[in-house]
């Protein structure tokens, strides 16, 4: 309830209400306090009723998935069997994980695809970084940003799919003022493997 709300009750009930009004008032505090309790005694809260459907809609979600990317999994052996027979099974195992990998092979290729963005020389990625950044911040020179986008058009956008996902979270929280200069820098080089 509003402050204001609440002050214009209680002026009501201390300035204006009559009896008959006082009975209501009553009658009325007991049945939310009766409600209250009964809600209270069986562990109900919004928070929890919250959490636990958002447990059972990611459960429900999770066996969806599961059931899908199995259906989509055996469908794509049976073309592969059919268009190229001759395949082995260990061969048409690893088109399957190329083509429709699980979470844990999903997890190990987004690694290595991060291990790989990582594997620029570390100082030319601090470079990169430091341009974002001055260019985020308004703090680049127009000819320096020209040069730039001459180099490489589209550079803030190449620049950003380069670095990798840790990188990227620590960009936004430098910039939203999250975590200051010195903790950024030091978080980039412990990501980047300094």
């Amino acid at each position: 309830m509003a402050d204001q709300d609440l002050i214009n009750v209680l002026d009501f009930i201390l300035n204006r209400a009559d009896s008959p009004s006082i009975e209501a008032i009553e009658e009325a505090l007991k049945r939310r306090k009766s409600n209250l309790t009964r809600i209270g005694s069986i562990g109900v809260s919004p928070q929890k009723a919250a959490k636990q459907l958002a447990g059972q809609l990611e459960s429900s979600l999770n066996q969806t998935r599961n059931m899908l990317e199995s259906s989509v999994k055996r469908m794509a052996i049976d073309v592969i069997r059919k268009e190229a027979p001759e395949l082995t099974d260990e061969q048409i195992s690893m088109l399957l994980e190329e083509w429709i990998p699980n979470e844990d092979q999903r997890q190990k290729r987004d690694s290595k695809a991060m291990e790989a963005k990582v594997s620029l020389n570390p100082d030319m990625f601090k470079k990169m970084i430091s341009d974002f950044l001055s260019f985020s911040t308004g703090k680049m020179s127009a000819s320096y940003r020209i040069e730039l986008e001459n180099q490489i058009p589209g550079w803030t956008d190449v620049y950003w799919q380069k670095f990798p996902l840790r990188v990227r979270k620590l960009i936004r929280l430098y910039l939203d003022g999250s975590i200051d200069a010195d903790s950024f820098w030091a978080e980039v080089a412990q990501s980047l493997g300094e």
